[in-house]
């Protein structure tokens, strides 16, 4: 009996020393019945899901949280998080960003949630990010005749919510055929994502090797003054807050 209140003492003692952030850590989020998640930058949809599998980790995210060490000065405010409760009404929070940490801020309490098992969660909502994938470039002629390119390299990061850039997958596309420019000169057209290279160099080369270097306007007057069979690269620069880096397009051409 004495060695039970002993230890009942020593648990009541640890307790109060403990920090009131530490005792406090998680938000204590109830059961609920699905959640959204809203971004607050460009180029990001919003998801929300009922799914008891993502509601479930969700919650472990919330109630696991703990008081930041030193609550960042100024963090990036990035998304709003609500979550609905079986009854119907809502919670409304806050998600900001810091150096690659993430935080939650719901009412006065500001807490550090972890950034990588949000990310996991967030990997199941491909649609939030589907502004930000490896543009796609075609070549779109006057007779609205469309040639597809591949992709020879890239580099291409995109940025996530926690606030790190990440390189995206990307299938390949096939290229359909090879573009005849007897045709008009057609227009570069990246699409897939509002992405806009921010400059473009373009590279044609025949079986004896480089041949021209210079812009997407040029390249074309040199080949309808050149006949033959080339291969050609556009090397398209990304440069913005939420993508950046290079992807190079590939394609053959030939002027009879």
């Amino acid at each position: 009996m004495k060695r039970a209140i002993a230890v009942f003492l020593a648990a009541m003692m640890t307790a109060v020393m403990l920090p009131v952030a530490a005792m406090a850590a998680g938000f204590n989020v109830p059961e609920l019945a699905g959640f959204t998640v809203a971004g607050n930058e460009t180029m990001t949809y919003s998801v929300e899901s009922k799914n008891r599998v993502a509601v479930q980790r969700l919650e472990k995210i919330l109630n696991s949280a703990a008081a930041p060490a030193v609550k960042p000065k100024d963090p990036n405010y990035v998304a709003n998080l609500t979550l609905e409760l079986p009854s119907g009404n809502t919670i409304m929070y806050k998600i900001y960003n810091d150096g690659g940490n993430m935080y939650a801020e719901q009412g006065p309490r500001f807490m550090q949630i972890s950034a990588g098992d949000f990310d996991r969660l967030m990997g199941g909502f491909r649609r939030f990010y589907i502004y930000r994938p490896i543009p796609r470039l075609t070549l779109r002629d006057s007779r609205d005749h469309v040639t597809e390119t591949s992709i020879a390299a890239n580099n291409y990061n995109y940025k996530k919510l926690d606030g790190k850039f990440y390189r995206p997958g990307f299938t390949q596309p096939a290229i359909e055929h090879m573009l005849d420019i007897s045709q008009p000169w057609p227009e570069l057209e990246f699409r897939i994502t509002p992405a806009r290279p921010s400059a473009v160099t373009v590279t044609v080369a025949n079986d004896t090797g480089t041949v021209f270097t210079g812009t997407w306007e040029q390249a074309g007057d040199y080949i309808k003054k050149n006949p033959g069979v080339y291969g050609v690269n556009v090397k398209a620069d990304f440069k913005h807050d939420l993508y950046n880096g290079s992807v190079t397009y590939t394609f053959s051409t030939f002027r009879a």
